[in-house]
């Protein structure tokens, strides 16, 4: 059986803020690496740079899966229904984090789909391929009949049994330069995202997990990968994908003294997203060590009242620590917020700003509270029209407290208060550059 994987077509989404572009789709990667090593023909498509239908026509797949956030979806099923229309007897599954969230609401809003895979994918498309009976697989919704089934998915317990994604199914030179690590940027070297585990422990309310058990790769088998990607494919800078970097303090330390003692943290630059509570001076220090040149820290709100409203265990006080440290030991750091979080007022908001300008940090995001499919918060929705579903325009929340457009004014309001420092200005441009600083500012603004 041939295989073909496709990306969204994210031309036609509403939210066109990005202020980091896309590197290779790790999810398609893995699971072209687990086809392949099954034996079956695939090909990945990345719509950017390549006529899809055109592919489908030359290469002929029996089965079509795309992957899609939620945002994404209504785009996927358009392509679907062309695809459909010229090519009837093709096979289309949807995977990624909307079909996971609301599987059979999925199939039934979007009849094109024949099935979802829900979870983690390797297993069950390999077993579409293999064509066993949709009603065996686990981590699968399928129709029955007039009705919709789902089988609860099935979680791999030993991550270092999946084989490395497979970068040869990308065209990786139409990526290098793509990315800026924020440090020097415009540099047309390639950079590659790795996953050292998968699940997080955390349950935020804003957040929604493909993974539902947080498990971790051996050190090893990371460090290995990272030799292949750097040694063999050339990548000068990795992104860990991991939903928080750190959770498994023994892996973490385990993986930075290997890239410290066989030098190869020094042939490559690396950065990763974790939490505060995390964040000690020692982990950053080590991490700083073994090449780690940014860290990615969610951070939510400046206003105490909120953080301690969903939990997040820790004080503004703490938060200012973290930044702190970070500035001494000379490791860059991001840090992210969330506007709009349940019990938002505008003197909260205010305060996030307020708190954002006074951190050591010279990039930040702040982005709007999306309630995403699958997630605590997911009743704040005001709409199902899931084209609204972006992180920039607050379009998905209901009205409340406080409208979408009283978060948006917010929102452009703590960008233009954080960068209207001469050091953090001259960052961000150095950052995106002219064309890209200022079509941020033009879609922010208006």
């Amino acid at each position: 059986m041939k295989i073909l994987l496709s990306l969204p077509d994210k031309s036609g989404l509403i939210d066109k803020i990005q202020v980091i572009e896309t590197i290779p789709n790790i999810s398609l990667a893995y699971l072209g690496s687990t086809l392949r090593r099954d034996g079956f023909e695939v090909k990945v498509v990345d719509p950017r740079n390549t006529d899809l239908f055109r592919v489908i026509e030359s290469f002929s797949p029996n089965l079509i899966g795309f992957s899609a956030y939620t945002e994404e979806v209504k785009s996927v099923a358009r392509t679907a229904l062309r695809i459909k229309k010229d090519f009837p007897e093709k096979l289309i599954v949807l995977g990624g984090a909307h079909a996971s969230a609301l599987p059979i609401l999925t199939l039934k809003e979007f009849p094109v789909f024949d099935a979802c895979v829900v979870g983690e994918g390797e297993i069950p498309l390999v077993r579409i391929a293999r064509g066993e009976d949709f009603k065996d697989i686990d981590g699968l919704a399928f129709r029955q009949g007039d009705k919709v089934r789902y089988n609860p998915p099935l979680y791999i317990k030993n991550l270092d049994a999946l084989p490395f994604p497979d970068w040869n199914l990308f065209d990786l030179k139409s990526y290098a330069g793509e990315y800026t690590d924020h440090v020097r940027p415009f540099r047309k070297q390639l950079e590659l995202p790795v996953s050292a585990s998968r699940g997080c422990p955390f349950k935020c309310s804003f957040c929604f997990n493909i993974s539902k058990n947080y498990r971790s790769r051996s050190a090893e088998n990371v460090f290995e990968e990272l030799k292949r990607n750097v040694r063999v494919l050339g990548a000068k800078r990795i992104q860990f994908v991991d939903p928080t970097f750190g959770v498994d303090k023994k892996q973490a330390e385990k993986l930075c003294s290997l890239l410290i003692e066989s030098g190869l943290g020094k042939e490559f630059e690396w950065f990763a997203g974790t939490r505060v509570e995390l964040a000690s001076r020692e982990f950053m220090e080590n991490v700083k060590r073994a090449g780690c040149s940014n860290l990615f820290i969610g951070v939510e709100s400046g206003d105490q009242e909120i953080l301690n409203g969903f939990k997040m265990g820790v004080t503004t006080r703490q938060i200012r620590k973290v930044f702190e440290n970070a500035k001494k030991i000379g490791l860059n750091t991001h840090a992210s917020f969330i506007l709009g979080l349940p019990g938002e007022t505008r003197d909260s908001l205010k305060r996030t700003i307020e708190f954002a300008k006074g951190l050591d940090t010279k990039f930040v995001i702040f982005s709007i509270l999306t309630p995403y499919p699958g997630t605590k918060v997911f009743d704040l929705a005001g709409t199902f029209d899931w084209d609204l579903f972006g992180k920039e325009s607050g379009k998905a929340l209901k009205e409340g407290k406080l409208s979408s457009q009283e978060l948006k004014s917010f929102q452009i309001l703590a960008y233009k208060e954080f960068y209207k420092r001469p050091d953090r200005a001259l960052f961000l441009l150095r950052t995106l550059g002219f064309r890209k600083f200022f079509s941020n500012i033009k879609e922010s603004v208006f």
